[in-house]
């Protein structure tokens, strides 16, 4: 085994999920302090990045609360102290409080339990220590790394023989997730493409409306020397325009939705404010859309009757 790194959970504050855990936890994740120090010894706390945007800063205090959601005990016999604030990572760490194991246990000590000094602590932190039943001090989590393929492969069959023990694989779960959700995401971009088709047909006919109404002006434009292709870029920079706007105020909608919901939902990472690349391509999609709805109204309008239509003005 080439790393073990225990972790403690349980408890929240704000929202955020605080981790008993061991400084190594930091290195898991390549995180930086941006202000401060890291935690050592008991109810000294490091936060994230936007633990730390929520208005909790280095040098302040906050009590710790059993569970996730608002409502639960809060632990007010030992209040934690934010010794150092972590620079963004755009991982979870930016949303978690991290203690020492001895602060969580600190918390959840049964009452009259005895209780280690800071000096007894650092000593079990050099030289290991069991951990007695009955007060509380217990780990949720143990994150292993592997020094070789072989324990990969042997070491979570002998975790699961253990009674009350469960070894888990993130990559096999997350694979045993996305195969589980496959039908679901099939339905999401039959969905989508649904509502691509539709946009299509929508600008097809708000284009086709819009040729009828200026069947005249075109034909006026057309007789005072307006080339066809004029006429057929004007039309298709009209289905740009629209799709552009169109574009626009659905990634703003869509962001709003999507901070008001995480703004409803504690403990949940969800944000409209994040911008992925990807989203680029919703713009360029669009624009494809509106080419493709331009054609059969530029193809109208290229062989419009200039004669005709004045004729029956």
């Amino acid at each position: 085994m080439a790393q073990a790194v225990p972790i403690a959970l349980g408890d929240s504050a704000g929202g955020f999920r605080i981790v008993g855990t061991t400084p190594e936890f930091l290195a898991l994740y390549a995180a930086t302090l941006a202000e401060g120090r890291a935690f050592a010894g008991p109810m000294e706390a490091v936060i994230g990045a936007e633990v730390a945007a929520s208005g909790l800063a280095v040098g302040g205090q906050f009590a710790g609360a059993h569970g996730l959601s608002a409502g639960g005990a809060t632990h007010d016999r030992h209040r934690y102290r934010v010794v150092g604030s972590m620079a963004a990572t755009g991982t979870v760490l930016d949303r978690l409080i991290l203690t020492s194991l001895h602060s969580v246990w600190l918390q959840h000590a049964p009452d009259g339990a005895p209780q280690h000094d800071e000096h007894e602590h650092e000593h079990e932190h050099e030289h290991g220590s069991a951990v007695p039943d009955g007060q509380g001090r217990a780990i949720t989590a143990l994150l292993l790394r592997y020094q070789s393929a072989l324990g990969a492969a042997t070491l979570p069959r002998e975790v699961a023989e253990v009674p009350g023990l469960m070894a888990v694989r993130p990559t096999h779960e997350l694979l045993r997730l996305r195969v589980l959700a496959n039908g679901a995401i099939r339905a999401a971009q039959a969905f989508a493409a649904a509502l691509i088709a539709l946009a299509a047909l929508s600008m097809l006919a708000a284009l086709n409306s819009a040729l009828e109404a200026r069947r005249y002006d075109l034909a006026v434009m057309r007789a005072l020397g307006a080339t066809r292709w004029r006429v057929v870029r004007l039309l298709w920079a009209e289905a740009l325009v629209l799709a552009v706007i169109g574009a626009v105020l659905g990634a703003v909608l869509a962001r709003v939705v999507a901070e008001v919901l995480g703004a409803r939902l504690p403990g949940h990472p969800l944000t409209g404010l994040a911008w992925v690349p990807g989203e680029l391509w919703v713009f360029v999609l669009a624009l494809a859309v509106a080419t493709l709805a331009v054609v059969i109204p530029a193809w109208r309008a290229y062989r419009v009757d200039v004669a005709g239509v004045l004729s029956r003005a």
